[in-house]
């Protein structure tokens, strides 16, 4: 047996990003008259353990189209969000919009994000701190209400917002009076949280969808309802105990999950996949993506690009 058709199954080793074929094309892809060029807009994340496709989530225009991470592992959650935010601007510069929130405290990954946002593979993407996250809520929430009064908002770019560890931003936690029934009748003040609420239910419905990584459950539901954490319809998570993992994934088996493992679960299916999420792409690789953006051209799509490692 040759060594290119040969599977080969690399254990703990991160699978790499430049292999994954569907993901190289998509940066060769164009638009026509006829089509607009994503029906869906696909985030690739891994490679299954199974002998599959590589894993990936696909954001439509519809309720519920958002992505939730919950995991503690910083790292591995850091290469998924890269890995989200470089296969969303996948195609042209001109279809979306990526912007990251990003708390600031950690210095080293703020400087691996700025890496990725201005080495012109991601065109469409920037990177904010906290300082910026009142300002972007409100700006997408307006854009949200304008998109909503008109009807040809499909033609618009897609906008993607990911916040990296919702848990460090105070903006965005639930006020402890949220349930209170003071004020009963009177209608309530527009807030930060109120918006981002918001923008979670109704943002997807007009191409604005949301990333969002807790590093607990508990640290999610400061700041999100049980009713806004029915409108992530997609979810990934990392070993955690049972009780949340069946919380999120409806199932106990992300307690036995390994290293440089996760699950992603469906909820609209209830389908869970286990899969090896991307190791952070090389700086050569990054290189190759520009390239192919000034118009080099690129790799066609082959049965060795499909291959499972």
């Amino acid at each position: 047996v040759s060594e290119s058709s040969m599977i080969v199954f690399e254990g703990n080793v991160a699978p790499r990003v430049d292999r994954c074929g569907p993901m190289r094309i998509a940066f060769h892809m164009t638009s026509d008259v006829t089509r607009r060029r994503f029906d869906t807009r696909p985030l690739w994340l891994g490679e299954p353990v199974a002998i599959a496709a590589p894993t990936h989530v696909e954001l439509r225009r519809a309720g519920g189209q958002n992505l939730l991470l919950v995991g503690q592992d910083e790292s591995l959650m850091d290469r998924m969000l890269g890995l989200i935010v470089l296969s969303a601007c996948a195609g042209s510069d001109t279809d979306i919009s990526v912007t990251l929130l990003h708390s600031g405290r950690n210095e080293e990954t703020v400087q691996q994000f700025h890496r990725l946002t201005a080495s012109g593979a991601a065109p469409g993407a920037s990177l904010c701190g906290v300082e910026s996250c009142v300002d972007i809520i409100r700006k997408t929430s307006e854009e949200m209400k304008r998109r909503e009064q008109q009807p040809d908002h499909a033609d618009l770019a897609e906008i993607l917002l990911v916040v990296r560890n919702i848990g460090q931003f105070r903006e965005l936690r639930r006020e402890d009076d949220e349930f209170s029934m003071a004020g009963f009748g009177q209608e309530k003040t527009e807030t930060t949280v109120s918006m981002f609420g918001e923008l979670i239910r109704r943002g997807p419905l007009v191409g604005i969808h949301l990333v969002v990584w807790a590093d607990t459950l508990n640290s999610a539901m400061r700041s999100l309802s049980s009713s806004l954490l029915r409108e992530f319809e997609n979810r990934i998570v990392l070993q955690m105990n049972q009780t949340d993992s069946a919380s999120l994934v409806d199932s106990p088996v992300a307690a036995s999950l390994g290293p440089d493992r996760a699950l992603l679960y469906r909820d609209q299916t209830g389908a869970v996949e286990k899969f090896r999420p991307f190791a952070w792409p090389s700086d050569l690789w990054l290189k190759q993506v520009v390239a192919w953006r000034a118009g080099e051209t690129g790799p066609g799509l082959d049965i060795e690009s499909l291959r499972i490692e």
